[in-house]
């Protein structure tokens, strides 16, 4: 049983993947050859998040 708040699985299982608003923009930023860190240094995120964004792109995610 899911807790509250948090989808079960079959809801998971259900719903495609989209990309956020932020991951193309991402994407965009790596593909012109910055790295994880001078990306992540440039959207005021964490250098996980850029590596996190650049793998679901890559991934072929929607967008949504």
């Amino acid at each position: 049983m899911a807790s509250y708040g948090s989808p079960d699985r079959a809801e998971l299982i259900e719903r495609p993947a989209t990309l956020t608003d932020q991951e193309p923009e991402t994407a965009g930023l790596v593909t012109q050859g910055l790295t994880s860190q001078a990306v992540a240094d440039r959207l005021c995120v964490s250098r996980r998040t850029v590596e996190t964004s650049a793998t679901a792109v890559s991934a072929g995610k929607p967008p949504t």
